[in-house]
Order: structure tokens, then sequence, then C-alpha cells
């Protein structure tokens, strides 16, 4: 809900949405306007799911509710404006950092804050690792008012408290989760960075005069603000201004049309530059396992492949884990920092049984939040993809292993390309499994890895990644 304002004379209004008087609309009008903010998803050969629909439009009472940025493009300036600029905060709100101008930061911190100055949002594309983050939080000490930061996970919630306490130590950050602290509007009005989930935002009730504490709002891995269950996310922002963040904006479902409409075009995007790729080794180890079989049935005619249940028969296939295992063992004795992702818990907790327990660390959905920092330090962090595939910062990591199937590897080989100096060439090591789609899904993953200047890739055969096992 809006700010109480007069509505007297007021036919459009900007808010966490941009609403149009009903009665001034003509009801076919209002009709094709929510078949134009409908957004569907593309159908997927593999998925169960029949195709959703994500309705970027509400009807309000006596209003028409669009989103904000779709609003101000189709039906011009409003009337009335009651967005949130925010309360200047210049003496905690300095940043202490500094731009690198090799990652093009200084020109990203330039185009947001020529789009931003006035109000108004957008969206800053940028390769994993060349430092969002960093230019995030110096445009928000060159706004200097209070900022909201939307986040997909509760790990990288605890990372960008951790990266404001290091570029803006001055500044007072907090975590904004459970339902026993949404109701503590003073809480938050005493700090000048509130980190929260997307999750929390979508789906727990915050009380308004929390929302409209900030004058800006940064969204953070922002392809998944167009997700079915987070679109209605927007609609409780009332910042002024708002930042939002991604390295790949386009999403293989096609919800990523909406968010131009929620967030704002693209501000500015940038390329990773040929150097910072250089030199970076990919080794595809085959895996083939005679005896693995498709899993599949007919719905009308077709065939659907049970993707979910074969990733399951893999991560329990006992001589694969055991070669995977084998394969860790070789990466430490290296001396290699290694991040491992797998969409199955189970073959996670089981290579953990397999390494030493002080070299090894289990990152999940389970993981105590307390034992997070502890767990990250370790030279081999087992992680799911939904926790650590997106945004997950650790600069040391210079290996990468993926033990089950994917197509879009981007964000999860930018885990180890943050370091400007790394100890190690960086290595990615994919397990190739050659039966059913995922061949297909690894040939995938290869243009990708062709397409990279400065990528060296190397096949080892089947034989030679399970030896004798």
């Amino acid at each position: 809900m809006e700010k109480q304002i007069e509505l007297v004379d007021h036919e459009r209004i900007l808010g966490s949405t941009y609403r149009v008087l009903r009665e001034t609309m003509l009801p076919e009008d209002v009709e094709a306007l929510g078949r134009e903010l409908t957004i569907r998803t593309e159908a997927n050969a593999h998925s169960l799911s029949a195709p959703k629909e994500v309705r970027l439009m509400e009807l309000e009472d006596d209003w028409v509710a669009v989103p904000r940025f779709f609003g101000l493009q189709r039906f011009g300036e409003p009337d009335v404006d009651v967005t949130v600029r925010g309360e200047r905060r210049v003496d905690s709100m300095v940043f202490s950092g500094s731009l690198d101008a090799s990652r093009m930061q200084p020109e990203c911190a330039s185009k947001v804050a020529e789009r931003l100055d006035d109000g108004g949002g957008g969206t800053l594309v940028m390769p994993c690792g060349m430092g969002k983050t960093c230019v995030a939080l110096h445009c928000a000490c060159r706004f200097a008012v209070r900022t909201l930061v939307v986040v997909p996970t509760t790990v990288l919630a605890t990372q960008w408290v951790d990266r404001i306490t290091f570029f803006c130590p001055r500044a007072t950050a907090v975590c904004m989760n459970g339902a026993q602290r949404l109701q503590d509007t003073e809480q938050y009005a005493g700090c000048d960075f509130v980190v929260t989930t997307i999750q929390t935002l979508s789906l727990c009730t915050i009380p308004e005069p929390i929302m409209q504490l900030f004058g800006l709002t940064i969204v953070d891995e922002a392809h998944g603000f167009c997700a079915p269950t987070f679109s209605t996310a927007a609609r409780k922002i009332f910042s002024a201004r708002i930042l939002a963040l991604s390295a790949t904006p386009e999403r293989k479902d096609g919800l990523h049309e909406g968010m131009p409409h929620l967030l704002g075009t693209i501000i500015h995007r940038i390329e990773r530059p040929a150097s910072a790729t250089t030199g970076v080794r990919v080794r595809r180890l085959s895996y083939s396992n005679p005896s693995a079989r498709e899993i599949s049935f007919e719905r009308n005619g077709q065939k659907k492949v049970l993707v979910a249940k074969m990733i399951t028969q893999l991560a329990s296939d006992a001589r694969r884990t055991a070669a995977i295992a084998t394969t860790l063992r070789s990466l430490v004795a290296e001396g290699r920092t290694v991040l491992v992702l797998s969409e199955r818990l189970c073959l996670l907790e089981a290579l953990h049984s397999e390494l030493p327990e002080e070299v090894c660390g289990l990152l999940c959905g389970r993981t105590k939040p307390l034992d997070r920092p502890v767990v990250s330090q370790r030279q081999v962090i087992l992680a799911t993809y939904g926790l650590c595939r997106e945004g997950f910062d650790k600069p040391s990591l210079n290996t990468l292993v993926m033990v089950t199937p994917v197509t879009n590897v981007e964000q999860s080989v930018g885990r180890i390309l943050r370091s400007n100096a790394p100890t190690k060439p960086p290595l990615v090591v994919d397990v190739v499994d050659t039966h059913s789609v995922f061949f297909a899904y690894a040939k995938k993953r290869l243009r990708y890895y062709r397409a990279q200047p400065g990528f060296v890739v190397e096949d080892v055969p089947s034989k030679m990644f399970c030896g004798n096992k």
C-alpha cells in the first residue's frame, strides 16, 4: 500500500508501483494492458511442469497498478511522486575503498551515477568477479542515503555485510530476516545498510514504515527477481533509486523480459577483458556407465526425460563418486583451493566422507550460519549449486569442480575468476556424463568454454578418469 496522500485530482501516482486511475482508461485498454504485462515462461522439453505465467499488472480498487518503470515509459511523468528519496547520511556512509580501472569499475560507477542522480533505476551488467559489489557500495555512498540490499541467499547476505564493513567501515549494516525481527522499525532506522533475501522481501509481511526508510535499493543477482514467486517483491520497494546488478540478466525461461519493467533498463554493460581468462584450463573428465539408463515417459505423443531422477541416479553411482573423490584428493595434493558444486546433497555428503575433515567443508542450506565462515575457509568447499553458484565470494578459489550436469556454467566459472593475482592458474574440472540428455548438456558447456578467449580445453577419457574402479 502506498503512502497516505490526498488522491483528489490525481490520475497517475508513482510509488512502489505506477498507478493509473481506472476510470481514465477504457475497459478494453485495461484488458489489453493485462495481456501485455503477462509474461509466460518458455516451454522446457524436460520439465513436467506446465509453462507458468507471471502477471505484472494488478487491479487495486479504483486503480490500475503496473510496474514502476513500465508505467513511466508508457504513461509519462506522474501527477504525484511518493517514492522515498531518503535522508542524507554523509557522516557514516563514506566509501573507503578504491575503484579498479583494470576492471572498468570507474566507468561503471560513472554510468550508474549519471542514471540515478535524479532518481530512477536500471541494471548494471558486469561479469562475475569484476566488482559489482564494490561499484554498488561506491554509488550508495555517493548518494549517502539509507540503503536496502536484496540478495538471493543468506550466504550472499552475510557476504554483503562483510563487504560493507570492508568498504564502508563507518557505516552500520544488519541482516533483516526472521519473523521476530521484521517488526522492529527502530532497529533498521538506526542502520545505514539493511540486507535481506528476496524470499523475505517477497513472502513475509514487512511493515510499510520499514520499507519507507530506504532511499536506495540494490538488487543483487537481479535476474532472480523475475521468477514467478519473487516478482511481487518489486511492489514493496519505495526507494526513489533502484540499482539492479547481474552478470547474466538473460534467463532461459524467458522471464527476463520483465526486468526492464520491474527494475529499469540496462544502465551499462561490460565484457570481461580477454586478459582475465588467459590461462584458464578446462579439464573434461568423461564418465561412461553402461548400466545407466534413461528415465522418461510419453505425454501427448512426446517423450519427456525425467532429468531430476536421472541426476539422482548419477549421484548414487558409487564408481563415479569414487573417481571424483580421487580427483579431489589429487587437487588437494597440488595445493589447490577448490569449490565443488552439485545439485544433490547426497553426493556432496558422500564426497565429504572420503576427504579429511580438516581440509573439507560442506556448505548447504542446513549449514548453520555461525558455521559458514569456518566452512568457507576450508581448502575444499562442497556446496550446492543453489547456494553458491551465484555471488559466492572467496578470492582464493582457483579450482571449480562440477559433479552434476548443468547447461549454463557462466556464473559457476565466475567463482574462480575473482582474483587479480591468482597463485595458480584457474582450473575448471567438468565431469562429463555421456548418456542421454547429459551428453547434450556437456556439448553446450563445451561451446561456452570454446567461446572464451584464453580457455584451454583438455579431454580426459573415461578409462583415465576412473582408473581400475
